[in-house]
């Protein structure tokens, strides 16, 4: 009786619009994944998906003839299965990279202690990750579904370069190549945007460190993954 009587006031108005706007964007991205998986369209091809896109939400789902709460559904429908497989994808780039404490395992959830971890990041994987990355890095090139094709990536790549350098000598795996030795006098901050002065206690930079490494070792293992 509610969907009958409703009366659409601005918010309503507001939020259907957005609704259709997000299912043609939603719509518009499976089409360019399917038909361009790796990016590289024209302006014009561009132009053709968004007709195209606009087509589908208006003509086949019938979209600008339902209430709002069918709105919803089409939305949360369209975003469940990129929900499921982010997860999905998620969780298989960590299985290689976080092993059990066995120490722990023996142990019951009222004997552990606030700060045990049941399970521990795997550094030297983690470490080897870094070292391949390095060597994809300076190739030059990495595939992108978010620049265009004429996009000049180089700077950031050669930042990501410094930054994977940077962790490579504090691992000691790596010789101080001279450009990575120290930061801009005027801020002093490093490849990562941290603040050295401030940060010489030990603790601190270990800390940042391994979470570092942690975050390139899953950008890494994501983009294989993925593809770009």
């Amino acid at each position: 009786w509610r969907t009958f009587t409703f009366q659409e006031t601005r918010r309503n108005e507001q939020e259907r619009s957005e609704l259709l706007m997000s299912l043609v964007a939603l719509t518009h991205r499976k089409l360019r994944l399917e038909k361009f998986p790796f990016g590289g369209e024209t302006e014009d091809e561009t132009d053709e998906l968004i007709e195209e896109a606009v087509h589908i939400v208006e003509k086949e789902k019938n979209a600008g003839y339902g209430s709002i709460y069918a709105l919803r559904y089409m939305v949360q429908g369209e975003i469940e299965p990129q929900v499921l497989k982010a997860f999905d994808t998620f969780q298989g780039v960590d299985a290689p990279l976080w092993e059990l404490n066995e120490e722990l395992l023996s142990e019951t959830a009222a004997e552990l202690e606030e700060d045990d971890k049941t399970e521990t990041f795997n550094y030297a994987r983690g470490r080897g990750i870094l070292s391949e990355e390095i060597d994809v890095t300076s190739e030059g090139s990495e595939p992108s579904l978010l620049l265009p094709p004429s996009h000049d990536s180089s700077k950031f790549l050669s930042l990501k370069r410094e930054a994977l350098q940077k962790l490579l000598v504090f691992y000691n795996m790596l010789d101080h190549p001279s450009h990575v030795e120290s930061s801009p006098a005027e801020d002093d901050v490093d490849e990562f945007g941290v603040k050295s002065k401030g940060n010489q206690d030990p603790r601190i930079l270990n800390a940042m460190r391994q979470h570092q490494t942690i975050n390139f070792a899953r950008s890494a293992l994501l983009r294989k993954e993925i593809g770009h």
